[in-house]
């Protein structure tokens, strides 16, 4: 066999070992994973949300619904007793108060009765 051939033979064991040890490390730690992702996603739409907020609410008020939310969610995610038909209609309003980059107060308004509606569900 050839230098080059066993180069590449090499390389090709070592490709699938890590591809390998990627897959298990991804089955392993996929719950932390799916928790690092959900609060990241809840802590960017709280950013956005305070950086328009609309004046009939106070930023403090805010974050304590979203510490809340976020952690009803969380809890409901290891427990798997998250609502998913309630998420869904939460992102689709999100999405549709998203469009124009900012969350008027009718929109917020919605917004946090979902979130409290799903944090009454734990």
């Amino acid at each position: 066999m050839s230098s080059g051939c066993r180069v590449a033979s090499i390389i090709g064991i070592i490709i699938g070992a890590l591809i390998i040890v990627g897959i298990v490390l991804s089955y392993v730690f996929c719950g932390q994973i799916q928790e690092a992702l959900v609060s990241k996603t809840i802590n960017t739409l709280e950013q956005k949300v305070l950086a328009d907020l609309p004046g009939d609410y106070k930023a403090e008020d805010i974050k304590e619904q979203f510490s809340k939310f976020k952690t009803a969610v969380l809890k409901q995610m290891k427990e798997k007793t998250l609502n998913s038909e309630e998420v869904q209609r939460m992102a689709t309003q999100l999405q549709t108060a998203m469009q124009d980059d900012k969350i008027d107060k009718e929109e917020l308004d919605k917004l946090l009765k979902m979130m409290k509606d799903i944090v009454k569900q734990e």
